[in-house]
């Protein structure tokens, strides 16, 4: 379980297993155990919350006096940050960190997206989803503590025998696990909104491996009250058409399957135009215009 608290001017996080037991309020305090404290009301535990984190909110926890890396463990980067190979000091496990800036190249403050994103995956735990450990904070960034995925994403995998695409019984495959992580994110009332070919990891690189979900930094809630979201999101080439339009819910993650199924087994992609224009690609999705393409000389 993740538990974390924000102090006033700088973040602080408790780890998962060090997060205080409310059944014992000693472990808070355990120079205070044996005093009575075992058999403490709920309001004396709320008490010794209070202090314990009015003691700790000025002083900031470090992610490294929890895990240790080297200068080379970078595994990848992208436009939020890099992700780099760490350790457990405590356990000697090993897992991603994934440095995030609160603050976009503008000055744009980016705090309230990471904070949705952090809340979606703390609530998530599926065999086919990236999980998330526990993260820290600090005034300017933010860092995840994640599974650690060794396969590389799905264009990157070396498991196609040629460059053009996968056999269909391994697209089989991949789909089911990739159908099972939707479901899942679905039935907790959360859209996705940006399904593609570099958000689906492999765990090893096994060709048995496990498909994980990543990337939950543009996904979004949904929910009777609010059955439709409204703004636009994504990467254009998998957006379905309602996204386009500006009203759209859970369906628009299965039109993203459907492209993501199409370029596994064709090796291109159903929309692109001569040239990465969001303007083309939404007219040529809005308007039904797939490319052509010629399956026997794809697939065999």
């Amino acid at each position: 379980m993740l538990w974390s608290h924000q102090g006033r001017n700088k973040g602080i996080v408790l780890r998962g297993d060090r997060a205080p037991n409310p059944t014992y309020p000693h472990s808070l305090f355990p120079e205070l155990h044996g005093c009575g404290l075992a058999t403490a009301t709920s309001g004396d535990v709320a008490r010794y919350l209070n202090i314990y984190l009015y003691l700790t909110c000025n002083s900031l926890l470090e992610v490294k006096e929890f895990y240790y890396w080297t200068p080379y463990s970078i595994l990848g980067s992208g436009s939020n940050g890099l992700v780099k190979l760490c350790s457990s000091r405590t356990t000697g496990l090993s897992y991603a960190l994934k440095s995030i800036s609160k603050f976009r190249c503008d000055g744009t403050d980016r705090s309230s997206l990471i904070s949705s994103e952090i809340q979606i995956m703390s609530e998530l735990d599926h065999p086919n989803i990236l999980r998330l450990h526990e993260h820290f904070e600090t005034p300017n960034e933010v860092y995840l503590i994640l599974e650690l995925c060794t396969g590389g994403h799905l264009l990157d995998n070396g498991f196609r025998p040629n460059q053009y695409h996968y056999p269909e019984n391994v697209t089989c495959n991949l789909v089911k696990q990739m159908l099972r992580a939707i479901t899942y994110l679905h039935s907790k009332h959360i859209v996705h909104c940006d399904l593609k070919m570099e958000n689906f990891l492999f765990q090893s690189d096994s060709i048995n491996s496990t498909l994980k979900l990543i990337d939950f930094g543009l996904s979004q809630y949904i929910s009777p009250e609010n059955p439709y979201l409204t703004i636009p999101t994504g990467t254009p080439y998998y957006a379905a058409p309602e996204v386009l339009a500006g009203k759209y819910d859970y369906k628009c993650d299965v039109w993203s399957i459907g492209v993501i199924v199409f370029k596994l087994l064709c090796g291109s992609l159903p929309f692109y135009g001569r040239t990465d224009g969001k303007r083309i690609i939404h007219s040529l999705i809005c308007n039904d215009k797939f490319e052509s393409v010629n399956f026997h000389l794809r697939l065999f």
